[in-house]
């Protein structure tokens, strides 16, 4: 059988803010055929009123094929998903130039409530879940206080130059390195939370373990390819020709 036909119909990335989502997309996309959407059906307005079983058929379409205008950038589009009336049937594919070895997306699971995660995956042939996870809470609580820092001080600054934006930088690490020692445990529950207790409950409690893979923020720090490998393989694209001629070439590269 032909490394194409055993490539899975889509994956679906789960995560929660300061996981290293945006970098492991930058990472996925780097492989040639790899379609995610990032954050989709994410900023709604009128779509956040739509229920569990407009989220399950959207997902499990977006496990098949990549779909149009699910992402913010369209929300000025008739085609914005949150314009359809809650009805997934009206979410169409994109047409696509370039082969397409696997489609599906980065998702925080709280934008997407009553999911039935179990029905999405048996209905999308060979689909497969990843969980991206940060251990290290003291550090995530940070980087989401410097987050949160720069957004307060983009809202009320003057038009920003090179200079004032490298001032603004070392002023907000400034800020972040005296937090309020109440401040950051309050961040390190939430992030404990949101991590341990509210995302877990969503999980799928039948899905098989070969559909599923926890993908560490720490072990992209220390061992990115050996990372990048896994998934490959999980999503079974590791051995087309494309995919394994990049994969060896940052190999090299990172030895």
């Amino acid at each position: 059988m032909e490394a194409s036909q055993t490539a899975c119909a889509g994956v679906a990335v789960l995560k929660v803010p300061r996981t290293g989502s945006t970098w492991l997309t930058k990472e996925l996309r780097g492989f040639p055929g790899m379609q995610l959407e990032f954050e989709p059906f994410t900023d709604g307005g009128s779509g956040t009123q739509c229920g569990g079983r407009f989220f399950t058929q959207a997902v499990t379409r977006a496990l098949q094929s990549r779909l149009r205008c699910v992402t913010r950038e369209f929300r000025a589009r008739p085609c914005y998903w949150a314009w359809q009336h809650c009805n997934a049937s009206r979410l169409q594919p994109r047409q696509m130039s370039t082969r397409t070895v696997v489609v599906g997306f980065l998702l925080n699971p709280m934008y997407t409530p009553g999911v039935k995660w179990e029905v999405a995956m048996s209905l999308a042939p060979r689909a497969r879940l990843i969980w991206l996870r940060r251990t290290n809470l003291v550090k995530m609580a940070l980087s989401d206080l410097r987050r949160l820092a720069v957004i307060s001080s983009h809202r009320h600054a003057e038009p920003i130059t090179a200079s004032r934006r490298l001032q603004e930088k070392s002023s907000n690490i400034s800020q972040i390195s005296r937090v309020d020692p109440e401040e950051l445990l309050v961040k390190i529950n939430s992030s404990l939370v949101s991590q341990a207790l509210h995302e877990y409950a969503s999980f799928p409690a039948g899905l098989p373990l070969e559909q599923a893979l926890l993908v560490l923020y720490e072990d992209m720090q220390t061992h990115r390819v050996l990372v990048l490998r896994t998934i490959l393989r999980f999503l079974g694209v590791e051995s087309i020709p494309e995919i394994k001629s990049e994969i060896e070439r940052q190999a090299s590269a990172y030895a």
